[in-house]
């Protein structure tokens, strides 16, 4: 057996290694005599790792700290992810990282734009990372909260107003964006300013409401074995970045789907819950996408509010749904779901997938069923949007530009007069009117609904 000793092993690990050498070989040492020690490969790149760590300071823009920040900590090299949250003095230490990696640091707290620093090595030298308040996430809340941090770690606002959406069934409820010609969300419209026609006929809006109007979203996150690797790191910074910009009385729910489709974490608005259940995602199988959207589907219909918002990230085709495409086309009709899309594919995938055709290649049958055109389609129909970011890039930003959008739409319910019968397609058109902006303005929301079939 060849044995070496190596002072280049960090103290500690050194030590530790002894102990554990004794304790299995019966090996005794008194004060001089030191002991040949064998060396496994990769000891030393494990003891380098328990020695590297990143920690910081996160402040804002007067230099005060900031209490109960999310700080994701993402290895860019081994493709691994830990998360910290500030204390009362604004810092975060994260520890047993490798010092051969670079690191990308997220920063996220509701009431604040997301940071993200790139290319940051282990140190023994305190980062200090600035983020600021987004001063649209406190328009038209009077007073504005206080966030705080509950005794579970959460962070959440401690005086957010009471608020309960009421919709009786036979109303129709819409979550509608209004941007100006330059993609620029506007936020500041009335109820004078929206008209609702239904199959071309004007309606009255029963309800209008802007901000703090809470939601229940799931995260449908696609961990099937083409995600291993960075890609589910990628994701899962992605999906922490999207829970702490939700609001307190926002209900969150996550779905993974393989082959097959997990509630991981049913409703709850406790987001340690939901953290544990991203930490624990593990990419193994097929896709069953249809699948998953009719699963997300039926779990929105016990949901705790009534503004319902699917987030759904898939790196590939359905290979392996039971459902057909045109039955959870028609679930989705009859639904009330607004549908956010990520699709991101490896390269030979994108080019053969971003042409956008209904059918990537022949003959027409669900399976050869283009996914961009699918994430896509349901994105159009249900008022959200898609979104096709190469492989490798950040998702995080989208996630962060969803749950902003989310926040900022108006939220409007009509009553129809008519309804043509069961089983029919009704239009939905909301047309924007002010003298505050030059037209046009874009509207987007629901295109319409299916009346439901007789039971």
């Amino acid at each position: 057996m060849f044995c070496v000793w190596s002072q280049k092993l960090p103290a500690v690990c050194r030590k530790d290694f002894l102990m554990k050498l004794k304790k299995k070989t019966g090996l005794l040492w008194g004060a001089g005599f030191s002991v040949a020690v064998c060396l496994l490969l990769g000891l030393g790149k494990i003891c380098a790792q328990s020695d590297a760590e990143i920690s910081g300071l996160i402040v804002d823009e007067s230099g005060s700290p900031v209490k109960g920040a999310l700080v994701g900590v993402l290895d860019q090299k081994f493709a691994s992810m830990k998360e910290a949250q500030t204390d009362a003095g604004g810092r975060f230490h994260v520890n047993d990282l490798s010092e051969m990696s670079s690191y990308r640091i997220v920063v996220t707290k509701y009431g604040y734009g997301q940071i993200t620093v790139e290319d940051v090595k282990p140190s023994s030298q305190e980062l200090k990372i600035q983020i600021k308040r987004d001063a649209r996430a406190s328009e038209h809340t009077t007073p504005s909260p206080v966030p705080s941090i509950s005794d579970s770690g959460e962070t959440r606002e401690a005086q957010e107003p009471s608020f309960t959406l009421s919709v009786s069934v036979q109303e129709i409820l819409l979550n509608v964006s209004v941007e100006d010609s330059s993609g620029r969300q506007i936020t500041d419209l009335g109820r004078e300013n929206f008209s609702v026609l239904q199959d071309g006929v004007l309606h009255e809006i029963r309800y209008f409401g802007h901000e703090n109007v809470p939601l229940s979203a799931v995260l449908l996150m696609d961990t099937s074995s083409s995600m291993q690797g960075s890609q589910i790191v990628e994701a899962k910074v992605a999906a922490l970045a999207f829970i702490e910009q939700s609001r307190p009385r926002d209900a969150i729910s996550l779905i993974a789907f393989r082959d097959k489709v997990e509630v991981v974490r049913p409703f709850t608005q406790e987001m340690l819950q939901v953290r544990t259940g991203i930490h624990s995602l593990t990419p193994s199988g097929g896709t069953a996408l249809f699948d998953a959207i009719s699963k997300s589907v039926d779990l929105l219909q016990q949901a705790p509010h009534p503004r319902h918002v699917i987030i759904l990230l898939s790196d590939g085709k359905d290979e392996d749904s039971l459902t057909r495409f045109v039955a959870i086309d028609k679930k989705v009709q009859a639904s009330d779901i607004v549908i956010f899309s990520i699709g991101e594919y490896a390269d030979p995938d994108r080019k053969l997938f971003i042409s956008g055709k209904k059918y990537y290649k022949p003959p027409e049958y669900d399976v050869n069923l283009n996914p961009v055109w699918v994430l896509r389609y349901f994105a159009e129909l249900s008022g959200g949007r898609a979104f096709f970011p190469k492989l490798g890039d950040p998702l995080e930003p989208l996630f962060a530009q969803i749950a902003q959008e989310l926040h900022q739409q108006y939220v409007i319910t009509y009553q129809p007069t008519t309804t043509k019968g069961h089983g029919n397609f009704h239009t939905i058109d909301v047309q924007v009117k002010s003298s505050k902006y030059s037209p046009p303005l874009k509207v987007r929301t629901r295109k319409g609904y299916l009346s439901e079939p007789p039971s």
